[in-house]
């Protein structure tokens, strides 16, 4: 019975390790995870700063000119 009992906390103990094992990676993989979240907001950012860099209004404007364009185009 003793036996029986010391193979089961030996299991238990192996089990545990795993569980330990398991714990360790888990939090190297957030970790790796977290750091690859913040390299892909600040390529992100960095589009977007790029793409707003530009003047807003000349934007607007360049497009309403196609949509007129297009407009004018349909109607003849």
């Amino acid at each position: 019975m003793y036996q029986t009992l010391n193979e089961i906390v030996v299991e238990q103990g192996e089990t545990m390790n795993k569980i330990e094992d398991n714990i360790v990676v888990s939090k190297q993989n957030t970790k790796k995870t977290v750091q690859e979240l913040a390299k892909a907001l600040n390529s992100e950012k960095s589009i977007r700063d790029r793409i707003c860099g530009c003047d807003f209004g000349m934007m607007c404007l360049s497009i309403w000119f196609i949509v007129a364009v297009l407009f004018l185009l349909i109607d003849l």
